[in-house]
């Protein structure tokens, strides 16, 4: 990664909030999965089943929305999962607060273990009013860190839209007694 990426990449951190500050809901890593689809093709011996037609995957506030998912699981323990469609959506409820954070890419693969989302194809990230677009989006879930760029080739860039961060309106003092007479 050059020096120039590099510092664009940690301004932009830095911007959006930070690193670790809205991480995505840890408790959904001790849900269970569900998953719903059309049907299903299961290889037992090599881990891997795949899922067809309208699938929904499920776990806590995690849900994963294809025309496809692959879920690549040795040893009967989730390790990677590949949604493809037109477009896979994903949403997951972030630890603080209510928010939420919403993609949508033609291919998303998940990596179970280290909560790093890869978004390809025309892939979009939005959280907290902020939105990444580009070709390809990699959004670490476990420490909210957004990577994004541009596939080598198209003329597709990184486009982002950072939200102040929302305070409250300073209240109106109210006019001192003084202040009254002299406006009386």
């Amino acid at each position: 990664m050059s020096i120039a990426r590099t510092s664009a990449l940690a301004l932009l951190i830095l911007l959006a909030g930070g690193p670790a500050k809205v991480a995505a809901l840890q408790s959904d890593k001790e849900q269970p999965v569900y998953i719903e689809a059309d049907s299903v093709e299961i290889d037992d011996r090599n881990g891997v089943s795949k899922y067809l037609g309208k699938v929904k995957l499920s776990q806590g506030s995690m849900v994963l929305q294809a025309d496809t998912i692959t879920v690549h699981s040795p040893e009967r323990k989730i390790r990677t999962v590949v949604a493809e469609g037109s477009p896979v959506r994903y949403q997951q409820r972030l630890d603080r607060g209510n928010a939420e954070v919403h993609g949508e890419a033609g291919t998303i693969e998940f990596d179970a273990r280290s909560g790093i989302l890869k978004l390809k194809d025309d892939a979009k990230l939005s959280r907290n009013g902020s939105v990444f677009t580009g070709s390809y989006i990699e959004y670490d879930s476990t420490k909210d860190v957004v990577q994004a760029s541009t596939l080598i080739g198209t003329d597709n860039r990184v486009r982002v839209i950072l939200q102040p961060e929302s305070s409250k309106p300073a209240e109106k003092e109210a006019p001192s007694e003084t202040g009254k007479k002299k406006n009386q």
